[in-house]
């Protein structure tokens, strides 16, 4: 029988499969990616990550074994002492390379702000297993999106970087043990929780597909929007 994380993205195949094919990520393998895209991702995704930290935080409370409070703690700490300093690291290499930042990265874009809600909002009414699944689309498709496409991508000095980082083992290892654990929990939940995760396995892609698409469109709030500034 096929382990439930498989059958979580295999129900969502239509969704999981755009993921690798979407422009941002392509233009990013063939070096064609403007560099302000670029920086408006990575603006964002420093906003994002400190709340995707947050919702895995609530995992510590809710955890129902020492296996499970020691995933949760990892978790955590992988993203505040490694994903947000890459993050950074990338951040200053993309405007050395003349990507500005726009001038309300400061502030969470819709598509950021609905992710993040999301992410905190579900965290905070579910079990262990509704929370991995519910930060699982993110982790996993990385690992994926950068696997399609990190042996043939160009040597751009930031975005072959970022497809390395998340086709390491090192990154491996971490998916590997989330789907073990979802794989795990699964195994003891019932059918309306198995139910529940699935709803929130394809929520989550949703929004990852919609964080792209803000990302490639640069797309602020419309007041934001640089060719909005001053209007009336």
């Amino acid at each position: 029988m096929d382990s439930f994380s498989n059958q979580l993205r295999d129900e969502a195949v239509d969704l999981w499969s755009a993921l690798p094919l979407h422009p941002f990520i392509k233009e990013m393998a063939t070096g064609e990616l403007p560099i302000g895209k670029f920086r408006f991702y990575i603006d964002q995704n420093l906003l994002y990550l400190p709340d995707y930290a947050r919702a895995l935080a609530i995992g510590i409370q809710v955890s129902q074994s020492a296996a499970e409070l020691k995933w949760f703690t990892d978790a955590v700490n992988n993203i505040v002492n490694v994903e947000i300093p890459e993050n950074i690291e990338l951040q200053c290499r993309i405007s050395q390379l003349g990507g500005e930042p726009h001038h309300a990265a400061a502030v969470m874009a819709p598509a950021t702000l609905a992710y993040t809600s999301y992410l905190l909002a579900t965290a905070a009414r579910s079990d262990a297993l509704g929370i991995l699944s519910l930060i699982l689309p993110c982790a996993w498709s990385y690992q994926e999106i950068a696997l399609a496409h990190v042996q043939d991508a160009v040597d751009h000095p930031v975005y072959a970087e970022w497809l390395r980082f998340f086709s390491t083992e090192e990154y491996k290892s971490v998916v590997d043990q989330l789907c073990q654990s979802v794989d795990e929990l699964a195994d003891a939940s019932s059918t309306s929780q198995l139910l529940s995760a699935s709803k929130v396995f394809r929520a989550g892609l949703r929004l990852e597909i919609a964080f792209w698409d803000m990302a490639y469109e640069e797309n602020h709030w419309p007041d934001l929007n640089p060719r909005n500034k001053g209007a009336s």
